[in-house]
């Protein structure tokens, strides 16, 4: 793939999620091409975007002929975002006592701030090994006693928590037949909102394929966001957590059955 059509390829990715870019943007997430094969000056960037047929740019974004409307769209979507992504950090907060999570994420449009007004908000969770049956039930009935969760059913789920991803610490990786660009954007979009043990870390290396797709954004790195209480864990506090992890452990397999069998009738594609 040439850097021209590489260019082309990354913006009419973006323009399926109504969403242009910048052209900083258009850069990290350029799609299959590596950053020294693009690292030209600013100039020699727009250039060559202006010479390739059916692209254009306003206001210092980058989208295709015709799709003046997205720009409004993403403004607006990005409006819809704020309060999402509030509420996404109180949920998370909430879900941070339960000891067998390691990591909460937020991904979908919302990600991006390219969220719809009556769009609910995705969660990615990841778990201690072995406890992801126990760790669903958990933050399900803690997310359901504040009224943040989003029930099958519901029909309208407008800033409701969706908890439609759990994995276990030792599954951080996207499975083979999943490895596409799609899965690619997913990965380095998940917007963590609480880690501990350096999770989030493990999670991106578990998943270095995405470089093969998105090797500008997978350069990206994030902050940590481990807290000074975190990273001085006491020998008390981590007997404790062992201790509730084993007990974890050992009741997984009931919390498996029981779920699965609440399930049965209710199940769709989930898998």
């Amino acid at each position: 793939m040439t850097i021209k059509e590489a260019l082309l390829a990354t913006i009419c990715y973006a323009d399926v999620f109504d969403y242009p870019l910048t052209l900083e943007e258009v850069e990290k997430w350029l799609i299959g091409i590596r950053g020294k094969q693009v690292r030209s000056g600013q100039a020699s960037k727009r250039k060559m975007l202006q010479d390739i047929s059916g692209i254009t740019s306003k206001d210092g974004y980058i989208f295709l002929r015709g799709r003046t409307r997205i720009l409004t769209l993403r403004k607006q979507r990005a409006v819809w975002a704020g309060p999402k992504v509030q509420l996404a950090k109180h949920a998370a907060a909430l879900l941070k006592i339960i000891p067998t999570i390691k990591l909460i994420g937020v991904t979908g449009g919302l990600a991006m701030d390219n969220a719809h007004e009556h769009d609910d908000i995705d969660f990615y969770i990841a778990t201690c090994r072995k406890t992801i049956w126990v760790t669903r039930f958990l933050a399900t009935v803690l997310l359901e006693i504040y009224k943040l969760r989003r029930k099958p059913q519901d029909t309208e789920f407008q800033n409701k928590i969706c908890l439609n991803m759990y994995v276990d610490e030792d599954h951080l990786g996207v499975v083979l037949k999943e490895r596409d660009l799609f899965s690619a954007h997913e990965v380095l979009q998940l917007k963590p909102l609480w880690e501990r043990d350096n999770t989030y870390e493990k999670f991106l290396n578990h998943n270095r394929w995405v470089k093969k797709y998105l090797p500008n954004a997978w350069g990206v790195k994030v902050e940590s966001r481990k807290s000074k209480v975190e990273s001085r864990k006491s020998w008390m506090h981590s007997v404790l957590f062992s201790i509730c992890h084993v007990t974890c452990m050992i009741l997984e397999p009931v919390f498996r059955w029981f779920q699965l069998w609440y399930m049965q009738k209710r199940r769709s594609s989930e898998v």
